[in-house]
């Protein structure tokens, strides 16, 4: 091999490592100090920076855990946030869906609401100051909250799908309620909550025990009075005849003792 020669003459020397020979892909040369020669290290020694290999965060340093938290005025208990965070954490719509949650427990985990049916209408909740979600991440979120069991749906009854509107038929909101387990803690931090405040809490109301039934008296009614003119019409007239025979009117006629008198002291002065 030919080398370069100075320009004071004489021949250059050859950079440091060059002539090595080949020692192949399992040893780098990394060049060491300014003094030092070259030095050669496995493919272990090397940094995974420099490497085939991707980077990898190092042991020390872990993704942070997702821990929603409600902007508004309400929280959920302690317990029902923690397991509704822990089923949406692997989701991307997580957000969207722990928010839709939080505002229908807002509303509906009530003792008085707890056990009725939810009426989720998407189109209302879409773009809601509240929420800040369009149609379809409302229905996402819903379709999420059913999966994981904080909502079961409540299949209406045949025939009262749709609903008349001014546009037409339109079908009625989809309607929901509290998945059991989680219907359940819902009850049990009413409970607790009442019992902090002082307040007792509510009785069951008696269920009244039904009387037995008694005979029903027959229906005797006092006779009523009977109007004057049906009874002029129910009496029958001595005019019209009776059970035996027709009576002569003439013979039922009253007679009047003056006017014969009369009468017969007119005949008597006429000579008849």
């Amino acid at each position: 091999m030919t080398h370069a020669y100075a320009r004071g003459g004489g021949e250059m020397p050859a950079p440091r490592g060059f002539d090595e020979p080949h020692q192949g892909s399992g040893v780098v040369a990394k060049r060491g100090p300014r003094n030092g020669g070259a030095q050669n290290l496995t493919a272990e020694q090397v940094s995974p920076r420099y490497g085939k290999n991707p980077y990898r965060p190092s042991a020390g340093r872990k993704a942070s855990a997702w821990c929603p938290d409600s902007a508004g005025p309400y929280r959920l208990p302690a317990g029902i946030r923690d397991r509704l965070s822990a089923a949406l954490a692997g989701r991307k719509n997580r957000d969207a869906a722990f928010a839709l949650a939080v505002f229908l427990a807002r509303f509906w985990s009530s003792p008085r609401r707890l056990l009725c049916a939810i009426p989720v209408d998407r189109r209302a909740l879409a773009e809601h100051e509240a929420l800040g979600l369009t149609e379809a991440r409302v229905r996402g979120a819903l379709a999420a909250l059913v999966e994981v069991g904080f909502l079961a749906r409540y299949e209406p009854d045949p025939g009262k799908r749709y609903q008349r509107t001014e546009g037409g038929l339109q079908r009625r909101a989809i309607l929901h309620r509290f998945g059991e387990e989680y219907a359940v803690a819902f009850g049990k931090a009413n409970a607790r909550a009442q019992e902090a405040r002082g307040a007792p809490a509510p009785d069951r109301r008696p269920i009244p025990r039904p009387e037995p039934q008694r005979a029903l008296a027959p229906n005797v009614a006092a006779p009523r009075a009977m109007p004057s003119t049906q009874v002029a019409q129910k009496q029958t007239s001595p005019d019209r005849g009776v059970i035996m025979g027709e009576e002569d009117r003439l013979k039922s006629q009253p007679k009047c003792e003056g006017l014969e008198a009369a009468l017969a002291r007119l005949r008597r002065g006429m000579g008849l």
